[in-house]
């Protein structure tokens, strides 16, 4: 019965086998994007810098792989939004590497969300697609956009204010 509601339910979605491929492929990132430090590491194979290099990088292309499937799905006036949110998500990477080359310190989570809960998010938005169809993730496009500006706001600002009072700090050091 539960087999056959949720067959029922599938079929009026045609995006279900692309969707359930996508979260196949979030998952897979994320256990490879787990494994790979470790393996290295295991094996005294590890390339620090270019692993480094090599993982955000591709961790980017994973991030504009998975906004152009939305943008693929959903109608051209929406475009712009989700470019819009690519570029948000995309600052909060850049952040962290400014960061890092600030502070010798290498955070990627911030405000209490991070790669994990993002690869999440993606998950449940294709589990919506699947249920409820694109009508919903278009309706939640500019409360995605709105959040994640005023997120890396607030990151930025917090940061630049830190920054700032190290570089008072060692200005007041020196002289």
């Amino acid at each position: 019965m539960v087999g056959a509601d949720t067959r029922l339910l599938l079929s009026g979605a045609r995006l279900h086998p692309l969707a359930l491929g996508v979260n196949v492929c979030i998952v897979g990132q994320y256990i490879t994007d787990l494994l790979d430090g470790a393996v290295g590491r295991a094996r005294n194979t590890g390339l620090k810098l270019w692993g480094y290099y090599v993982d955000h990088f591709l961790d980017y292309i994973f991030l504009g792989a998975i906004f152009f499937g939305y943008a693929v799905l959903l109608p051209a006036v929406y475009h712009k939004m989700i470019l819009f949110t690519l570029i948000m998500f995309a600052g909060f990477m850049v952040h962290a590497f400014l960061e890092f080359a600030c502070t010798n310190r290498f955070r990627i989570s911030y405000l209490g969300i991070g790669p994990t809960e993002v690869r999440l998010l993606f998950i449940v938005i294709n589990v919506l697609l699947i249920v409820f169809g694109k009508t919903y993730l278009a309706a939640a496009l500019p409360y995605v956009v709105t959040g994640s500006l005023f997120g890396l706001f607030i990151t930025v600002y917090r940061t630049a204010r830190k920054l700032w009072k190290m570089d008072m700090e060692e200005k007041r050091r020196s002289s």
